[in-house]
């Protein structure tokens, strides 16, 4: 199975503006990329720009302190992006917390 990788890294400023300032994309390798983008956007903007099933729309209500929910919407919207895709991501934690996606052939570290 070919695999890509992407690493994500996400810093949360307060939100005030529906942009999503990338501030760093880089292609480590044809195979591997890394991005960093600052965080103006509010949860409910990060919320509308993704496909979730059930079970994830339950995990983000259930998170009730509010970066960490801006983290776990702002990472998705950012792999979304990476990968180019407007398809769902299926996109759980294995045995050790380390994230998978289950659907694409690609390995993650956020």
């Amino acid at each position: 199975m070919n695999c890509e990788g992407i690493i994500l890294q996400v810093f949360t400023s307060l939100p005030y503006f529906y942009t999503m300032p990338l501030l760093l994309q880089n292609d480590v390798s044809d195979k591997t990329k890394i991005a960093i983008w600052k965080i103006e956007e509010s949860a409910e903007w990060f919320r509308s720009q993704l496909i979730l099933d059930e079970r994830e729309n339950a995990l983000i209500d259930s998170i009730k302190h509010p970066q960490r929910k801006l983290h776990w919407l702002s990472s998705r919207v950012l792999l979304r992006r990476l990968m180019n895709t407007n398809e769902f991501i299926h996109l759980e934690s294995d045995e050790n917390g380390k994230p998978r996606i289950h659907n694409f052939p690609v390995n993650i570290s956020i």
